[in-house]
């Protein structure tokens, strides 16, 4: 069962109704005590939580938040100088597995003093685009 899954179940739980006969369950029972029903609506919550991070993890590229290696520091500069020379600073990113926002921190912790600060400024404000 995946999270989607069993959040249909907990809500459809939730909401007094039985996941599985669709069935709304009796006033007396035990899914309609007020401590049940607080419970299972947090449980909601939680795997609404779990399913947008879930979403958001299977967006990101294929190396976001992995640590940089010095050999993919320098071709990252590589990549980058070249980017700017055709305004494609996102190709740099992309190359590396890589979103704008995080090679563009790359590129200014490792080049400090190598590049221009406003050529770091161009690569941040090229996520934009």
């Amino acid at each position: 069962m995946d999270i989607s899954e069993a959040l249909q179940t907990v809500r459809s739980l939730a909401e007094g109704i039985d996941p599985i006969t669709g069935e709304i369950f009796p006033d007396d029972g035990l899914y309609q005590h007020p401590r049940v029903i607080c419970l299972l609506d947090e449980a909601v919550g939680a795997l609404e939580g779990a399913e947008e991070k879930q979403r958001r993890e299977n967006h990101l590229p294929g190396k976001a938040g992995k640590p940089w290696s010095g050999a993919e520091d320098k071709l990252l500069i590589d990549h980058f100088k070249a980017a700017m020379l055709t305004n494609r600073v996102s190709a740099a990113a992309q190359s590396h597995g890589r979103n704008n926002l995080g090679a563009a921190g790359k590129i200014r912790q490792t080049a400090a003093g190598y590049l221009p600060k406003v050529v770091c400024l161009i690569a941040f404000n090229s996520r934009r685009a």
